[in-house]
């Protein structure tokens, strides 16, 4: 009956440590994304006009080639002379696929910004793996570098990768 003791303080110590690890990863993780939110923010080109920018404004002469259904809806929600979104945030719930041959899906909860001049976007992403130990998700593509990061709470990262596009835009 003496390892009774000991087995208890053994799975006191890993719960600590799990907590510990859960909180420090978390506050690693929103730095990070912090970070990346900054870089991403600092290369808008919302008020800097340019040759081989995005337009500003919308044009009806842009609908020109689209499909006539699109082109139907498209000058019955938007004006000619309208300024053009350059950025949007969405909050995002679900369920997400851990698996590419079964169905594992896993609840998640995510944010997304999406910026138009300069295009790019910035993903992240809280999926519960494990009770209790969740698995931060991150993908953006910001001046044209597009990264992919996976991490369980306070290691690093599981999965990284980080490619530069040759198709970008000029203005990327």
């Amino acid at each position: 009956m003496t390892w009774l003791p000991w087995l208890g303080l053994g799975i006191v110590v890993l719960v600590i440590a799990a907590v510990g690890l859960t909180v420090f990863g978390d506050q690693r993780w929103a730095g990070e994304v912090k970070a990346l939110q900054a870089k991403f923010e600092a290369g808008r080109l919302d008020s800097k006009p340019g040759p081989g920018l995005p337009p500003t404004s919308y044009a009806v002469r842009e609908l020109g080639g689209l499909p006539a259904p699109v082109q139907r809806c498209l000058r019955t929600v938007l004006q000619d002379g309208q300024p053009v979104i350059t950025a949007a945030t969405t909050e995002m719930a679900g369920s997400f696929n851990m698996s590419s041959t079964d169905e594992q899906w896993k609840p998640f909860t995510s944010c997304q910004r999406v910026i138009t001049r300069r295009p790019g976007f910035l993903w992240a992403a809280k999926i519960a793996l494990l009770p209790g130990l969740p698995v931060r998700a991150g993908d953006s593509c910001i001046a044209g570098r597009r990264r992919s990061r996976a991490r369980w709470p306070g290691c690093d990262p599981r999965v990284a990768s980080s490619t530069s596009s040759a198709l970008s835009p000029p203005w990327l």
